[in-house]
C-alpha cells in the first residue's frame, strides 16, 4: 500500500510539472475527458437515481465546460480548493475533507477537516490533495491547466468554478454556481430543504436590492481601495465591490479608459478625480473596517484640503468597509450586500 501511494504521489508530481509547462494551451479533451462522463442513454434511465450529476452553469460555457460532471455515486471525500462553494455545502450538511485557508470567511469552530494553503501560496502542494484520496475536487477554473489536468490524469474527478465572468456580475455568477451545487447535492429531503433555504436567501436579497435601488436612484458613488498612505485605487463597476454598489442602484463615477477597460481597479489619478462629484464615497481596504478607516484618516491628514474638495467627504457621506468587499466567498456575498444595504439606509443624502 505504501509503495502504491508513493507511486501515485510521484506520478502527480511529474504530471503537475508537465501541466505547468503547458499552462498556456487549451484542450477540450483535457477538460471533459476524465471528469465528464457521457450522458446516460435511454436504456439506462432507470439507473439515474444512483448517478451523481453536477451541472455546469451557463457562464462556464465561456471556458468550454458544457457537459455535466457525472459520477457513479455521490462523493463522500470532497476537497474544495475554492472558498466559493464552501458555505453552501456546509449549510447543506456536506462534509468537506479539506478547504482553503482564507481571511474572507470564518469556518465553523468544530470543523475537523484539513485547512490547506491557498492555491496561489508558495506552500500549496497538490500532492497533499492526492494523499487525501478525494472522490471529488472543486477548484477555480484558472488552475485547470496547472493542477486540474494532473488530477484528471490520476482519474480524480474535478469540478471547476469561475470566480469572475465577462458575461455577468459576481452576484449573478455566484447565484448560478450555487444553484448548480444545490441541484446536485439535494440527494435527500434534508439536504434539499437546506439547499432550498440557501436559494431562498438569494430571493430575499433580490427583493432587498430592488428596494434600495429605488431609494438611491440617480445617486453616484466613488469607490476607492486604500492599501497605504500613498496607494489609493479606484474601483470600477466590474470589481467585486463596484458590482455590489451597482446592484444597489448606484452609478459609479469612475469609468476606466478604453485601454484599461478590462481592469477592475486602477491607481487613483488625484488630479483627474477632482472632476468627479460623487454623492457618496465608499472606502475599502485589505484589513478590518476599523483599520481601513484609520488608514483613510491618515491619508486625509496628509491633505485635508484635497479631500474636503469632495462635497460627499466634507459632509460625511462616506461608508467604510472591510476587506470582505475586496473579494467575496460564495454565498457570503449575501451577507456583504445585507450589510452594505444597511449602511446605505443610514446615509443622509441631503444636508
Amino acid at each position: 500500500m505504501f509503495k502504491k501511494k508513493m507511486a501515485v504521489l510521484m506520478a502527480v508530481a511529474v504530471l503537475a510539472v508537465g501541466a505547468m509547462a503547458g499552462c498556456g494551451t487549451k484542450n477540450q479533451s483535457d477538460k471533459n475527458g476524465v471528469t465528464s462522463a457521457v450522458e446516460p442513454t435511454a436504456g439506462v434511465q432507470e439507473e439515474q437515481n444512483t448517478v451523481f450529476k453536477l451541472n455546469y452553469p451557463s457562464h462556464m460555457k465561456t471556458y468550454g465546460y458544457t457537459e455535466s460532471l457525472i459520477l457513479e455515486k455521490e462523493p463522500e471525500t470532497i476537497v474544495s480548493l475554492s472558498t466559493y462553494p464552501v458555505l453552501t455545502l456546509f449549510e447543506m450538511g456536506i462534509d468537506l475533507a479539506a478547504v482553503p485557508s482564507t481571511k474572507v470567511i470564518s469556518y465553523p469552530e468544530d470543523y475537523d477537516g484539513v485547512i490547506l494553503p491557498g492555491m496561489m501560496s508558495d506552500t500549496f502542494d497538490i500532492e497533499t490533495v492526492v494523499a487525501l484520496e478525494p472522490e471529488l475536487v472543486i477548484m477555480p477554473v484558472s488552475s485547470a491547466a496547472q493542477y486540474g489536468a494532473a488530477l484528471e490524469e490520476l482519474e480524480i474527478p474535478v469540478y471547476y468554478l469561475a470566480l469572475t465572468s465577462t458575461e455577468m456580475d459576481v452576484y449573478s455568477l455566484i447565484k448560478e454556481q450555487t444553484q448548480a451545487l444545490v441541484d446536485a447535492f439535494s440527494t435527500n429531503e434534508e439536504k434539499k430543504a437546506a439547499g432550498d433555504a440557501v436559494m431562498a436567501r438569494f430571493a430575499a436579497s433580490d427583493a432587498a436590492l430592488e428596494k434600495i435601488a429605488a431609494q438611491v436612484s440617480g445617486k453616484t458613488v466613488m469607490s476607492i481601495t486604500v492599501s497605504s498612505e500613498t496607494s489609493i485605487y479606484m474601483n470600477s463597476e466590474s470589481s467585486t465591490l463596484g458590482s455590489m454598489l451597482k446592484r444597489c442602484g448606484l452609478t459609479n463615477v469612475y469609468v476606466p479608459a478604453s485601454e484599461t477597460t478590462g481592469h477592475s481597479m486602477a491607481q487613483m489619478d488625484m488630479e483627474k478625480s477632482l472632476e468627479y462629484t460623487p454623492d457618496l464615497i465608499v472606502v475599502c481596504g485589505s484589513s478590518t473596517l476599523e483599520d481601513n478607516k484609520a488608514l483613510m484618516d491618515a491619508i486625509y491628514a496628509l491633505n485635508p484640503e484635497y479631500w474636503d474638495s469632495y462635497e460627499a467627504f466634507k459632509e460625511g457621506r462616506v461608508i467604510y468597509l472591510s476587506s470582505a468587499y475586496v473579494s467575496t466567498a460564495g454565498i457570503n456575498i449575501i451577507n456583504n450586500l445585507d450589510s452594505l444595504i444597511a449602511e446605505l439606509e443610514k446615509v443622509e443624502w441631503e444636508k
